[in-house]
């Protein structure tokens, strides 16, 4: 939520994916360690920008931002609480991928939301 307005206010595209999207789309983790962001190509390019608006730094080793929209239909789903989610079905698919508890938290997303095979 900290990051949202920053991002927003530049004009860029970008949406929330997997667990974090997840405790916004239908709570079910109770523990979320990293964010999962797609944002646009320009920003991906631009290191230091991007770094900048989200209040990090840039970094070889560690938890990097490496997601470009697959598609700019991706960034199409709810808007909670000022975060731009992904479309539910993206965030399906990134929690399956993930599998554990994401894939747990994929499942509950199926019930709850309808998202998913068999919905």
């Amino acid at each position: 939520m900290e990051i949202g307005p920053g991002l927003t206010a530049m004009g860029v595209t970008w949406a929330v994916s997997g667990a974090a999207a997840s405790t916004l789309l239908a709570p079910y983790l109770s523990d979320v360690t990293v964010v999962e962001l797609y944002v646009d190509r320009s920003l991906l390019i631009a290191r230091d920008r991007l770094a900048s608006v989200l209040g990090g730094r840039v970094v070889e080793k560690g938890h990097r931002i490496e997601r470009e929209l697959p598609t700019s239909m991706s960034a199409r789903g709810p808007k909670i609480g000022g975060v731009q989610v992904a479309l539910p079905a993206r965030v399906y698919a990134d929690l399956i991928a993930s599998g554990g508890r994401a894939a747990e938290a994929a499942n509950h997303l199926r019930e709850v939301r309808g998202v998913g095979p068999g919905s």
